[in-house]
């Protein structure tokens, strides 16, 4: 420890006991300064470079990118996966694509050749007939695609029916059952060919107010309308045989062959109290009919205006 003089304050050898420069005695008045404490450690902190402002802001904005990105391929990858499922299904009638019984391959929207097609909405409505052998049955076809069957031979079904491939399905509580169908007289009539019982035609009409024999009436106009569908040949006994053809959307069509010439006219018809009207461009003539041979011919009298009789066969 450095040794100092008390009386000067300079600085002694610590085996001296007086002061060199000023000769005072050191042998009892001495002190020893303290060290000075060295200036504490200087802590630089490391200078770390940051990147240049543009590629900063580069990398930031490639992360936003891409979890939107990512972000939006989710919600697509959600969205396509319900559209399969079926839950977001709903423009057309409001269905959630829930299948039913024998449906199940039948969920279909479209045109008239698949469920929910054209045609299923003309079958909206009550509906009075059946085969000839049992007239007395009701349809009732609702909005809502329920169904009820009334016919004295079966009782009472219900159900639900669609439009499948032109083809009439019925899903009632016993089974399904598919039938083939023809409306005419501007769809308040209906003709239903079971595909389980082919050939046991059941003819309907549109119920509309009126008494029960106005009902007999039309029912019985509607299975006559029926019987005018096809290509029929034949006139007036003598003359040149012509043709007439019906539709089963009611349109007609008049083929008469003369010597000289050859005349063609087309139209509508209708079978109203038991007899034929056709409606052509300039005039409508109304016929008296009779069916006979098993239906394959037919005897046309006209009575406004009058003329000669016809006798047609059916052209198979």
């Amino acid at each position: 420890m450095a040794k100092f003089c008390s009386k000067c304050g300079a600085k002694v050898n610590e085996n001296y006991n007086f002061c060199l420069k000023c000769g005072a005695n050191l042998e009892q008045k001495s002190y020893s300064r303290p060290i000075e404490s060295a200036a504490p450690p200087q802590f630089v902190r490391d200078q770390i470079s940051a990147p240049p402002y543009g590629q900063q802001s580069k990398k930031s904005n490639k992360k936003i990118v891409i979890g939107a990105l990512s972000t939006v391929i989710v919600v697509v990858i959600l969205i396509v996966f319900l559209l399969l499922s079926g839950f977001l299904d709903g423009e057309n009638g409001g269905t959630t694509g829930l299948k039913t019984n024998d449906r199940e391959d039948n969920i279909i929207d479209g045109d008239d050749d698949v469920i929910g097609g054209d045609d299923i909405d003309m079958f909206v409505g009550t509906w009075i007939g059946g085969s000839q052998d049992d007239p007395d049955g009701m349809l009732v076809f609702t909005i809502g695609r329920q169904l009820t069957v009334t016919q004295n031979n079966i009782g009472t079904k219900t159900g639900t029916y669609d439009v499948v491939d032109k083809k009439l399905i019925w899903y009632l509580d016993d089974g399904t059952y598919t039938l083939d169908y023809t409306f005419s007289n501007g769809y308040n009539s209906i003709a239903l060919d079971p595909q389980h019982d082919p050939g046991n035609i059941g003819y309907f009409i549109r119920q509309e107010n009126g008494d029960q024999n106005q009902e007999e009436n039309r029912f019985n106009d509607n299975i006559d309308s029926f019987k005018f569908i096809g290509d029929w040949t034949g006139g007036p006994t003598g003359e040149q045989p012509g043709a007439i053809m019906f539709t089963a959307e009611g349109k007609v069509t008049i083929q008469q062959k003369d010597i000289n010439d050859i005349g063609m006219i087309a139209g509508e018809y209708s079978v109203i109290n038991g007899q034929l009207y056709c409606y052509l461009p300039d005039y409508t003539i109304l016929f008296d009919y009779e069916f006979y041979n098993n239906d394959q011919s037919v005897k046309l009298h006209p009575i406004d205006p009058p003329d000669e009789t016809g006798y047609f066969e059916r052209i198979q």
